[in-house]
């Protein structure tokens, strides 16, 4: 009798197996993911306000001549834009809005006019936070 019809039938059965084995761990595996990726209904989605607060990095005094001053804005998560007086036009900012912490450059044109010469530049927050005043000051 021929042992090699019996051999190949016992081989095609382990692959049967082995396929069956090989199933059911990726059924587990799939199910194991699925069963992970259900949604966390304590996480808290409401962002939260951060502290803000704005001033100038050097003196507030700029020399007639005109120069850059930075105000340093620590904002943390909020985001914050700036206001500068209509009749400000010798004041530039680089940006006028922005989320974070920042250096914003606040620029003065030189003052030709012979008197002394202020602007208060006004830093708003997010969250309802009251408004940070810096005042700069340009000499005659």
């Amino acid at each position: 009798m021929d042992t090699k019809p019996r051999m190949v039938i016992t081989h095609l059965n382990r692959n049967k197996q082995m396929n069956r084995n090989i199933s059911s761990l990726l059924l587990i595996i799939l199910l194991t993911f699925i069963a992970s990726c259900k949604k966390d209904t304590n996480v808290n989605s409401q962002p939260k306000a951060s502290s803000f607060t704005a001033e100038l990095e050097s003196s507030g005094i700029v020399p007639a001549s005109g120069a850059t001053v930075n105000i340093a804005v620590k904002a943390g998560a909020n985001g914050w834009w700036v206001q500068i007086p209509a009749g400000a036009s010798w004041c530039t900012i680089s940006r006028q809005y922005g989320s974070g912490d920042f250096a914003l450059p606040v620029k003065l044109a030189a003052n030709t006019s012979g008197i002394d010469r202020s602007v208060s530049v006004i830093l708003n927050s997010t969250f309802n936070i009251a408004p940070v005043m810096v005042t700069i000051s340009q000499a005659e």
